[in-house]
């Protein structure tokens, strides 16, 4: 999918992903490995799993169909 290779920061997390577009849905994996100040690398870490989901999708309504029923028109406009 994507190596970001050795990336040469002092950050620990929110480094930009530079890979292609994730499917909707998609599960994905992650390991990350660091390196100490004289260069020696850690092990992996073990491997964790996230999934992309779809952006949220919503759909607008009368204001007659909200909550799914219908205003009344003898209903209050405030309550």
């Amino acid at each position: 999918m994507w190596d970001s290779g050795r990336v040469a920061s002092s950050e620990q997390n929110q480094i930009a992903y530079a890979g292609k577009r994730l499917a909707s849905n998609q599960q994905c994996f992650w390991k990350v490995q660091v390196w100490d100040k004289g260069g020696s690398p850690s092990k992996w870490s073990s491997p964790a799993r996230w999934r992309r989901l779809s952006p949220l999708r919503l759909k607008l309504q009368r204001p007659s169909e909200r909550l799914g029923r219908r205003a009344s028109p003898q209903a209050p406009a405030y309550a």
